[in-house]
């Protein structure tokens, strides 16, 4: 493999376009630490592998001591254990030719991530403790001691040497890049606008610092895609009216990375009795407008659907889901917008549906693709099942539908091989 780089609107590896269909799996720095669950890790990457998922986007991440195998389970103390199933976990992707995509935090409170530094700051216990009218997550973005131990943690990942194959992570083509966070807001304060430039100069400023570690990786950040100031001939896009307030200016945002990813989730944004006719277009035009701005003014760079999702309104009976569209015709209207786009040699290198795990991994929210029939539920700690684990082709059409366009994409990106 070589070193994914992006040039003007595209990505290449050396000298070859780069197009990708690949997934997300949030657990798989978790699992990876824990060598009883690591088949539930190799079973996603071998059907990676089968599918031609050639990108993996997971945390690199897991703060505070009451998450299971937290990576920094105290501030500013990192388990060797947990690194080196991080080690092992690049390792094994590199041998199939699957890259990674690796978050290093996230806004929301799942696995640590920002609220866990600070609770650390502050003293607060736990998450149930934490008050975030008090202590709201905006506050890691500007207080000096958050941000110089978050750069600690940075500092730690990104400048690690591989204890397996002595390959520095800065120099590994097994990483497509760095991912500053995930789905970063800011939402307004009493000042209109001070969100946004708040949440802007974290994200420039945290980009540069990552960039003094690896000037080989590609940086970019996990947005949700949601229009701001910068640009307010395109907030009608917007999935609902309050998403230009949540100091997340994409525009203005994707100034400062190599590569601009957007979010898609029309069961969690759009209205719930949305019609199908609604959420197609507003599929399109989703995908469209960012692909638009993304071909040349005002960004020029690549863009990547980082995260898309559809639950089964036949399976998930929760309220925010909307009923008048299944999994399997968004994944058509969504992989259909991107593939056009993509073979049209436009700026859509790639996407990563959300999410794929192994076959008995709970589906604990509705969006979860298994890739081969379940089985019975593991809460996350038990002891993988005796014997290797194999995964039958599944039949979720919406797996399919995601085998399909990446075939197209190995057709788009001349073929590279895992290493030996």
């Amino acid at each position: 493999m070589q070193l994914v780089r992006a040039r003007g609107a595209g990505l290449y590896a050396g000298d070859r376009p780069f197009y990708f269909a690949g997934t997300n799996c949030h657990y798989l720095l978790t699992r990876s630490a824990d060598e009883s669950q690591r088949p539930m890790v190799t079973e996603v990457l071998d059907d990676a592998k089968r599918l031609k998922l050639t990108v993996l986007r997971c945390w690199a991440f897991c703060d505070g001591a009451e998450e299971w195998n937290a990576l920094q389970p105290e501030l500013g103390k990192f388990s060797d254990k947990v690194f080196a199933g991080l080690d092992w976990l690049i390792v094994e992707a590199g041998r199939r030719g699957i890259r990674l995509l690796l978050s290093l935090t996230n806004y929301w409170a799942d696995y640590g991530g920002m609220p866990a530094y600070v609770r650390w700051k502050y003293g607060i216990k736990d998450k149930k403790q934490h008050d975030y009218t008090k202590y709201p997550t905006s506050l890691f973005y500007t207080d000096p001691d958050m941000r110089v131990n978050f750069r600690r943690a940075v500092s730690a990942v990104v400048g690690r040497v591989n204890s397996l194959s002595g390959v520095p992570y800065a120099q590994d083509p097994t990483i497509l890049g760095w991912e500053l966070a995930n789905e970063p807001r800011c939402p307004e304060g009493a000042h209109p606008g001070e969100g946004d430039r708040v949440l802007q100069e974290w994200v420039a400023s945290t980009a540069d610092f990552v960039r003094g570690l690896d000037r080989n990786h590609l940086i970019t950040l996990g947005t949700e895609g949601f229009y701001g100031p910068s640009s307010p001939d395109m907030l009608s896009y917007n999935p609902f009216e309050s998403a230009s307030r949540l100091g997340a200016d994409w525009v203005a945002l994707g100034r400062s990375v190599d590569m601009v990813c957007i979010h898609l989730y029309p069961d969690s944004w759009m209205p719930h009795d949305s019609s199908r006719e609604d959420i197609r277009r507003w599929t399109r035009n989703w995908i469209r407008s960012h692909a638009a701005l993304c071909g040349g003014v005002p960004l020029l760079k690549p863009l990547v659907v980082s995260e898309f999702g559809k639950r089964e309104p036949g399976r998930y009976t929760g309220p925010d889901c909307t009923k008048n569209m299944g999994r399997e015709e968004a994944f058509k209207e969504i992989l259909g917008s991107c593939r056009e786009m993509a073979e049209g040699g436009g700026p859509l290198a790639g996407v990563c549906a959300w999410m794929t795990a192994a076959r008995q991994y709970p589906d604990y929210d509705g969006f979860t693709l298994h890739l081969g029939p379940p089985e019975a539920p593991d809460r996350g700690r038990a002891a993988a099942p005796a014997g290797p684990l194999t995964s039958p082709q599944s039949d979720e059409p919406a797996v399919q539908l995601l085998q399909e366009y990446g075939q197209a994409m190995a057709k788009l990106s001349p073929l590279q091989p895992a290493a030996a």
